[in-house]
C-alpha cells in the first residue's frame, strides 16, 4: 500500500503506542474523504462515540469486534466486511487482530462526541484538544474521569 510507505498523518492515543492510526488518501476536503485506517488497539472505552459524517468503511484486514447500544456483547467484523454507519450512530471498535479499514465519509453534517453515562459529551470536552483546539490524538477528560 503507497499509505505505508510514509508515516500516518494522525495518531489516535499515545504517541509511543497508538490504537489507531490514519493516512489521508486524498486530499482533506468538505465533501467526501478517505482514509486508511490501522486499528492496533480498543477504541478508548470510557464511552461510545459517534461521527461528525455518514460513513462506509470496509474491512481489509484483522478481526474486530463492533459495540453499540444494540448489541454491547459487540458485532465481529473478519475481513471483506462493510459496515455504513450514519453520523449518529454510538459504537466503539475492540480489535481481536490488528487490521486495516478503508474509510470513507461525506460532508460534516454535526459535531461529534461520545455517549457518556450522563449525556453526550462534545468531542473537544472529552478529547485532549490543544491551545487551536485541535484534537491532539492523546486522552482527555472523557466523561469526567479526569476533570
Amino acid at each position: 500500500m503507497i499509505a505505508l510507505s510514509r508515516e500516518p498523518d494522525f495518531l489516535i492515543g499515545p504517541a509511543h503506542d497508538p490504537y489507531m492510526r490514519r493516512w489521508w488518501l486524498t486530499p482533506r476536503n468538505d465533501t467526501h474523504n478517505v482514509y486508511l485506517h490501522h486499528f492496533m488497539h480498543d477504541d478508548d472505552d470510557r464511552a461510545l462515540h459517534d461521527h461528525p459524517w455518514e460513513s462506509f468503511s470496509t474491512l481489509l484486514s484483522g478481526i474486530l469486534r463492533e459495540v453499540d447500544d444494540e448489541h454491547p456483547e459487540g458485532t465481529i467484523l473478519e475481513q471483506g466486511a462493510t459496515r455504513h454507519r450514519p453520523a449518529d450512530y454510538a459504537h466503539r471498535l475492540e480489535v481481536i487482530e490488528p487490521g486495516f479499514t478503508l474509510f470513507v465519509t461525506g460532508p460534516k453534517v454535526r459535531e461529534w462526541g461520545f455517549h457518556c453515562p450522563n449525556g453526550w459529551v462534545d468531542w473537544k470536552s472529552f478529547c485532549a484538544v490543544d491551545e487551536n483546539g485541535k484534537n491532539t490524538g492523546q486522552l482527555g477528560r472523557g466523561c469526567g474521569e479526569m476533570a
